[in-house]
């Protein structure tokens, strides 16, 4: 139909425009990016200080790799033994904001777009006749909003895999990463959701994960903190908490836009992090409840988005493969009794590489 053919050209001609204003706001925005990084380093720099044990775990890290190089394997076993160190809830938060700013550069241009665009309305529904009091909504308007929809959805998670490379997390994230998927790692009293708890098996008050932590598992607390915590319950859900847009709560429309973006990454999310590659999305019941009540009607959505989350998944799941692949590969390989074990990335307390 000429009318469905102009719609998708307009859209076609919405992501050009995004794409390119995309790489105006990088050049744009270099200086941004670079105080950005600096702040990562400050604030880095701020949790050694605060936290004194910190810099002890570092010069334990270094003694210990000149021990593995010298050969000494009774040693090292011996400090293995002792397990992982206690992740503290200040440094925690510190981590926490640190890995938001990272992302946020990725994103940061969609959201706005989200933000800022006229009367954009991302909800959708079954297609209904107008009335003398309401506007109808035919099912090209649907279909628009739809396009409009996957369009943003899947410009944040190509923005992630193109932009978050590895190599570009900054070093002392990378170390903070390898110490939250250690086995073995003692984590703050309450951090650990229902949903997170009931997929490792912790027992009721344990704030330890397994010894034998599988590498799939491992990946899965990567996933849960960068892609729960932090892309979909604050960056996408609230972006104007994060340095997107106007430090205030936009619109209602707005607010339900954000609302459906959340809730799609994050069964998108779920599902690349689901077990065994079942691709199955378990949703945490407070996440869920965090995102609340969707405007339009939610299971019209979910049907008419049996695509897009899927293609999202695959976007999200190689993230956190080339993250997770990168934090193995800064590692010295175990011997043969630990990988018999199935266990996951074995660290130390703190790496030595991550001065650069």
């Amino acid at each position: 139909m000429p009318e469905e053919s102009s719609r998708r050209e307009e859209d076609d001609e919405l992501l050009r425009k995004m794409i390119e204003l995309t790489d105006d706001l990088e050049k744009a925005e270099g200086m941004a990016h670079k105080a950005a990084d600096e702040a990562v380093a400050a604030a880095s720099k701020a949790v050694l200080q605060a936290n004194p044990s910190l810099d002890v775990n570092k010069k334990k890290a270094d003694a210990k790799r000149a021990v593995e190089e010298e050969g000494q394997e009774e040693e090292e076993e011996e400090e293995e033994a002792q397990g992982g160190d206690e992740i503290l809830d200040e440094e925690l938060k510190t981590y926490h904001e640190v890995a938001r700013a990272w992302l946020r550069k990725s994103i940061k241009t969609v959201l706005s777009n989200v933000l800022t665009e006229p009367k954009l309305n991302l909800s959708v529904q079954e297609p209904f006749p107008g009335t003398l009091f309401k506007k109808g909504l035919s099912e090209s308007d649907i279909e628009t909003r739809l396009l409009k929809l996957g369009v943003r959805c899947r410009g944040v998670a190509a923005a992630l895999d193109e932009a978050v490379a590895p190599e570009q997390v900054p070093d002392p994230l990378a170390t903070f990463f390898k110490r939250l998927v250690a086995p073995g790692q003692r984590f703050p009293e309450g951090y650990f959701l229902p949903g997170e708890r009931a997929r490792l098996s912790l027992p009721d008050g344990s704030n330890l994960t397994p010894e034998d932590l599988s590498d799939e598992d491992a990946k899965f607390l990567l996933g849960q903190f960068l892609y729960t915590r932090v892309l979909c319950q604050e960056l996408v859900l609230r972006p104007w908490t994060c340095s997107i847009g106007p430090p205030i709560p936009p619109g209602k429309n707005e607010q339900g836009n954000l609302k459906i973006m959340a809730f799609l990454l994050y069964r998108a999310a779920c599902a690349a992090m689901a077990p065994g590659g079942s691709h199955e999305a378990v949703e945490d019941a407070a996440v869920r409840a965090e995102i609340g009540k969707l405007p339009g009607d939610e299971a019209y959505l979910v049907d008419h988005t049996a695509q897009l989350v899927p293609d999202m998944r695959d976007k999200l799941q190689a993230v956190i493969d080339r993250l997770y692949a990168h934090l193995v590969a800064k590692r010295k390989p175990k011997g043969e009794g630990d990988a018999a074990k199935g266990g996951g990335l074995q660290v130390d307390t703190g790496d030595g590489d991550a001065g650069g």
